[in-house]
């Protein structure tokens, strides 16, 4: 059973330890934790897999003070959306909360292409960044329009990427340049005292 482990957050092949009717307990390769699982009867529409909605332990949402109250909140409605295994919901908050940090940051353009684009020419974020970002707002796009751009549905894989990108374009704009100023910080204030 292929699910995303609440424990380690790797994608896994779990083994069933014990099943009854459509709910399983589910022991990680990786990590060896359990976690409970249902079987909602959903098929990946791209893999054509079995979906597996791990309902116990729900990882909590990062909850990092670095990040601006306003967009925390979209992104912890991404992760909700995320853990109860909502795969167009969840592509349509990162889109929102990528708005969202854009807004914050000061992009002043209505479209969301284009406040990437100007985050991107006043060095807020790097091309790579600008890279995740567009296919963040790509992905949302398709998860809040049905069939704008052909395709069919978000699959619980498409999900889990959206997901990691919107993470980690979080912890590249808020958290770590605030671990960098902290680090800084400290360090400055080991230097020795000039008379």
């Amino acid at each position: 059973m292929i699910i995303t482990c609440p424990h380690c957050k790797t994608l896994v092949d779990a083994q069933v330890v014990a099943h009854a009717a459509n709910s399983y307990i589910l022991k990680c390769l990786s990590c060896e934790n359990r976690c409970f699982a249902e079987d909602r009867g959903w098929i990946d529409a791209k893999t054509k897999k079995q979906v597996y909605n791990v309902v116990y332990p729900v990882a909590p949402p990062k909850d990092d003070p670095t990040i601006p109250p306003e967009v925390q909140r979209d992104y912890i409605e991404a992760v909700m959306c995320h853990n109860i295994g909502a795969c167009r919901a969840t592509a349509a908050m990162c889109r929102r909360t990528l708005q969202t940090s854009a807004v914050q940051k000061g992009a002043s353009k209505k479209r969301l292409i284009d406040q990437i684009d100007e985050l991107l020419a006043k060095n807020i974020i790097s091309p790579q960044l600008a890279d995740w970002a567009h296919e963040i707002r790509l992905w949302g796009n398709i998860g809040a329009h049905p069939d704008e751009d052909g395709l069919e549905d978000i699959s619980a894989d498409d999900a889990q990427e959206i997901m990691d990108f919107t993470t980690e374009y979080l912890e590249h704009v808020y958290s770590m340049p605030a671990r960098i100023q902290a680090q800084k910080t400290k360090r400055e204030a080991m230097k020795p005292k000039e008379p």
